[in-house]
């Protein structure tokens, strides 16, 4: 099995450290990140890096003379530290990146996780070794078959994009605007214009299309509009109409009939023709 190449290598140097089950986990996290080319400068969480650390693959001598675990590793010239600490009968595992503060972490209950501190990979963990790493790679060092894929999928799309644009010499689309999108009107029109911007002719139909219109009538014509342009009564065709205040100022309301034609005059005046 390829993940756990080296493997026994380096049990076989640290296995008279072993002490308590959390060891054992302790180890096979440094394992698994000495695989994934991190390398160990020691033990401490000091954050500053002059670069002339001597790193090893090796844990630092007394690593686990705490009941915590704090360590210093080094990827690609970035720092990052290690810390486990033992909460009850679980323990949480934190990887720090100290240039970015980035933080990854995993967590095992480490009774139905460790079952010995002693013999190969196989007996050691309770479940099968395989998916502890795969845990472990996914949770705490941000790697692993699953994350690789999507980055691999990403990347691919991204450049067969790019490589056919440089192709067919196209460029990126602009952005998509409907036909069907009516702007908003503006608020108000200069005064030397239209003294009154409800008249505007150019206005005409385009209160209705806009939802977020404040108001007014889409037609030049309004049969129910009162004197002076007063917007309808939506009381009209009942009679005695309907009190004040039962519909908003504003509103869009529909009368409920056609409007009560007006009483002839009792006196109406003469007519000139019959004088």
């Amino acid at each position: 099995m390829s993940d756990i190449f080296g493997w026994d290598l380096i049990y076989t140097i640290t296995v008279e450290d072993l002490q308590k089950k959390e060891d054992v986990l302790t180890l096979l996290i440094h394992f698994l990140m000495i695989k994934a080319g991190y390398k160990c400068i020691g033990l401490g969480d000091d954050k500053s890096f002059p670069g002339n650390e001597c790193a090893g693959e090796t844990l630092p001598a007394r690593w686990n003379s705490t009941n915590f675990y704090s360590m210093r590793y080094v990827l690609n010239d970035d720092l990052y530290i290690l810390r486990g600490v033992p909460i009850d009968d679980n323990i949480v595992y934190n990887l720090l990146r100290v240039d970015t503060l980035a933080v990854t972490n995993v967590a095992f209950n480490v009774n139905h996780t460790v079952q010995e501190t002693r013999g190969p990979l196989e007996t050691l963990f309770k479940n099968k070794a395989s998916e502890l790493i795969e845990k472990i790679r996914l949770e705490l060092l941000n790697t692993g078959p699953g994350k690789e894929a999507s980055t691999q999928t990403t990347a691919s799309a991204g450049n067969s994009t790019s490589i056919q644009q440089r192709q067919t010499g196209t460029s990126p689309s602009p952005p998509y605007h409907s036909p069907l999108q009516v702007p908003r009107p503006p608020a108000a029109y200069p005064e030397p214009l239209w003294a009154d911007p409800e008249r505007d002719p150019l206005r005409v139909g385009r209160t209705d299309l806009d939802p977020f219109a404040a108001g007014g009538g889409g037609m030049i014509f309004n049969p129910f509009a009162g004197p002076r342009g007063v917007g309808p009564d939506p009381g009209m065709g009942i009679p005695g109409g309907l009190p004040r205040g039962s519909v908003p100022p504003g509103a869009r309301f529909d009368p409920f009939g056609p409007p009560v034609p007006h009483p002839r005059p009792r006196h109406p005046p003469p007519d000139d023709d019959q004088i």
